[in-house]
């Protein structure tokens, strides 16, 4: 059987109450328990409020509010919710974590070698910084106006102190730590990169609600 608008939207309102505000994630959910609350009324011949009942009743734990370290321990989310923020974020965590340690062997076994060679790059550097930087906070403004609340959103924004924080720093160093200086440098570049893909799976999701 096909569910009613009104009983959908009751699910839906389940959703919202229990703090499921990012639209792309909500959806989802909405059509999995849509789909096992249909299968419950099939199958055992349950009225739809006796099915959203038992259904509901066994989402429940996954709804319970829960922090990440990867995600920042300030923000708090569904369980649910959280477990997918942190499936996107944890692939990104572990290259950068790979990516910082073969970076870090070279330039400490030829730190004066790696400077020599760097040098003359510095304001390159610096430029690069500051494009990128801008390049992502024309994202972040274009991503905020006349827009719905999604994860890949979240995960934009969340991404602006970082850059924040690195630009700055990449600014005020010096020649003395060009190698660092590269580091930063590749690191905005990523997250730059990273903030891009989020931002395009965000307006490709709302095309794609706006069509529906």
């Amino acid at each position: 059987m096909n569910l009613t608008t009104e009983q959908i939207n009751q699910i839906d309102t389940f959703l919202e109450r229990n703090d499921v505000k990012y639209l792309d994630i909500k959806l989802e959910l909405l059509d999995h328990i849509a789909s096992q609350i249909e299968a419950l009324i099939s199958d055992q011949n349950s009225s739809f409020e006796e099915a959203f009942t038992i259904i509901t009743t066994h989402w429940k734990p996954r709804f319970r509010s829960s922090s990440s370290f990867l995600i920042g321990v300030v923000y708090s989310f569904p369980k649910i919710v959280l477990d997918r923020l942190v499936a996107r974020v944890k692939k990104y965590t572990l290259f950068l974590f790979c990516f910082g340690v073969l970076f870090c062997i070279p330039m400490v076994y030829y730190k004066d070698y790696g400077r020599l060679i760097l040098a003359p790059f510095d304001g390159l550097f610096t430029t690069l910084t500051i494009l990128l930087s801008m390049v992502f906070y024309f994202l972040l403004i274009k991503i905020n106006i006349h827009s719905k609340s999604t994860s890949y959103r979240f995960l934009v924004n969340q991404s602006a102190p970082v850059i924040i924080l690195i630009m700055f720093f990449n600014i005020v160093l010096d020649q003395e730590v060009i190698e660092l200086k590269l580091f930063y440098t590749l690191l905005i570049l990523f997250q730059a990169t990273i903030a891009f893909q989020n931002y395009r799976l965000h307006t490709s999701f709302i095309k794609k609600l706006t069509k529906a």
